[in-house]
């Protein structure tokens, strides 16, 4: 098309100014992309008023242009330009950019096929800037669809008062660590707690200081649980379970200690419990060397068994299934 200059700007999220992405120039001729950035629609009112009826802006002598079209003759002379051909690139019929072609050396009478180049390099243009478009929106719904699940994800496997695992995700992760342990070879251990003489101190403070106490002891578990595969889960009201994997005996009762001194450190003053003036839990300990046959239910059971007795002997202690 024997241009000095050609290029592709790109109207800016708010709509209201364009800018010049991309720039060719001839030998010789002096390049505008980094002058022409952001720049208001407003400062140019004759040019986007052609474009947004027709989408085609054609002037074979910018001396020929309208009194109206002031603001972009002087623009066009800053830039040297004597002949401009611009074509408007659309998305759903919504004017959102142009290409354009300048002669800055001579004057030059657009022709038809002229007319038919811009357009066919427009029209390509314009699909890759769809395409990449849609490539974005893509990119973002499935971000958003990620995000979205992964909350759902939280929220069905997250006990909504203390925010630590609930009994949905403990059967679950329960089940799924046995089988590794077999695998493996490995032991794993069970620790089933709860807050010794909670109803009275419920009864006694209220249910709104029972739910916090409840937040405080579920954050003191979780913050232990450090290791990957290690999870505490809220059992069921004011009963906890403490998931750890390759961890023996010995191992799991240490752990229980730490608990204990961690409930201890919290300092939760309860006047109401007769072994303590303050919050205490009792611990159930079990640990298996589990096989393909070893469910759930058995660790479960044994360190259940193992709770009853430490409450039994008193509470505020641990003891181990035997």
């Amino acid at each position: 098309m024997k241009a000095d200059r050609s290029y592709l700007f790109e109207f800016n999220t708010d709509n209201e100014t364009i800018t010049n992405t991309h720039e060719w120039v001839n030998t010789g001729i002096i390049a505008c992309k980094d002058r022409l950035q952001n720049v208001p629609k407003v400062e140019l009112p004759y040019f986007f008023e052609i474009m947004n009826e027709s989408h085609l802006f054609q002037v074979n002598d910018i001396e020929q242009l309208p009194a109206k079209a002031d603001a972009e003759k002087v623009e066009f002379k800053e830039q040297n330009i004597q002949s401009v051909l611009c074509i408007g690139l659309r998305f759903d019929k919504e004017l959102v950019g142009f290409i354009g072609c300048d002669c800055v050396n001579t004057k030059r009478h657009w022709s038809k096929i002229d007319l038919i180049r811009i357009k066919l390099v427009g029209e390509i243009i314009n699909n890759a800037l769809k395409n990449i478009n849609y490539k974005k929106k893509l990119q973002l719904a499935q971000k958003q669809l990620i995000n979205a699940n992964t909350k759902l994800n939280k929220l069905a496997n997250t006990d909504a008062l203390t925010d630590i695992a609930n009994r949905r995700f403990f059967d679950t992760s329960l089940k799924s660590e046995i089988k590794r342990s077999a695998r493996q070879h490995q032991p794993i251990s069970l620790i089933m707690c709860d807050i010794d003489f909670f109803k009275p101190y419920n009864d006694n403070y209220g249910h709104h200081k029972g739910d916090e106490t409840l937040k405080h002891v579920a954050r003191a578990l979780k913050n232990l649980c450090k290791r990957e595969g290690d999870i505490a889960a809220r059992y069921g009201g004011e009963e906890f379970a403490i998931i750890l994997p390759a961890t023996n005996i010995e191992q799991c009762h240490k752990f229980a200690l730490l608990i204990e001194q961690k409930i201890k450190a919290l300092n939760i003053t309860h006047e109401f419990s007769p072994i303590a003036p303050y919050i205490t839990l009792s611990f159930g300990c079990f640990c298996s060397y589990p096989n393909a046959d070893t469910h759930t239910e058995t660790l479960i059971k044994s360190a259940d068994i193992a709770l009853y007795k430490a409450k039994k002997a008193g509470r505020n202690q641990i003891c181990i299934f035997e």
